[in-house]
């Protein structure tokens, strides 16, 4: 008879996602679309306890989709399947889909969020008699197709951490005078979606300071890199934020 795993306190037992390495008519994808490592939460423990053994339940469950650090967790093999088993504390965040319109406007292939989400949009020209393909060619579409998928995703970090997009400041100035180098040495990023806080002794919530939007200044060294729709964020923790950037 088939075991199943019951995790104890504030441990998720997690099934790894393989992405595929070939679509279903046999193309190969980038190798990019393999490098998020991410899982499903198959089960759940009832939670950790506070200094007074109160019980403080976990935020993730069963069904959710997670994001996983590059290394951690404890491999168990059940029904011969493999397994981690994971704290929720070293779970990144978790990743939502989005539903996705396809629209066509003439030579324009539209392809929106529904969820109403302004920037999360893509439009792609494409030629009447040759189609997509003919215009893109077979890697600019599988490219394309790629894109689409991981565009429709977002990631909410867990706990105290805070997903940045790091500003690249610019190497010239718009009449193309080159700026001196000390001025790209400043290591700043915008936030764009925070977790909901991390514990105090007591398990009681304590919010993060920053919010979607701040511009931030970030240490040289540190936080998880992220690729989602194909661009680069990072992870951090609050408190490894030096602070926030105002004009």
């Amino acid at each position: 008879m088939a075991r199943r795993l019951i995790p104890l306190f504030d441990r998720i037992l997690i099934e790894k996602i393989v992405p595929p390495a070939k679509t279903n008519s046999g193309i190969l994808l980038p190798e990019k679309t393999s490098k998020l490592n991410s899982g499903k939460v198959v089960a759940v423990g009832q939670g950790g306890r506070d200094r007074d053994g109160k019980l403080i339940p976990v935020h993730v469950k069963e069904g959710d989709t997670v994001l996983l650090p590059e290394y951690g967790g404890t491999e168990v093999k059940l029904a011969d399947k493999e397994y981690h088993l994971y704290r929720e504390g070293d779970i990144l965040g978790t990743l939502h889909d989005y539903s996705l319109e396809l629209k066509l406007h003439g030579s324009i292939l539209a392809i929106s969020s529904l969820e109403g989400d302004g920037d999360k949009f893509v439009r792609s020209w494409f030629d009447d008699e040759d189609g997509i393909l003919g215009l893109m060619g077979m890697d600019g579409f599988v490219s394309f197709c790629t894109d689409l998928v991981n565009m429709a995703r977002r990631l909410i970090p867990l706990f105290d951490r805070i997903l940045i997009e790091k500003i690249v400041p610019p190497a010239k100035t718009n009449s193309g005078i080159l700026l001196p180098e000390k001025t790209s040495k400043l290591n700043t990023g915008k936030v764009v979606a925070v977790g909901q806080g991390g514990r105090d002794r007591d398990g009681k919530l304590i919010p993060v300071h920053v919010k979607e939007g701040d511009t931030v200044l970030l240490p040289e060294y540190g936080g998880t890199e992220v690729k989602l729709a194909d661009k680069e964020y990072h992870l951090y923790r609050e408190d490894d934020i030096l602070g926030t950037l105002h004009d």
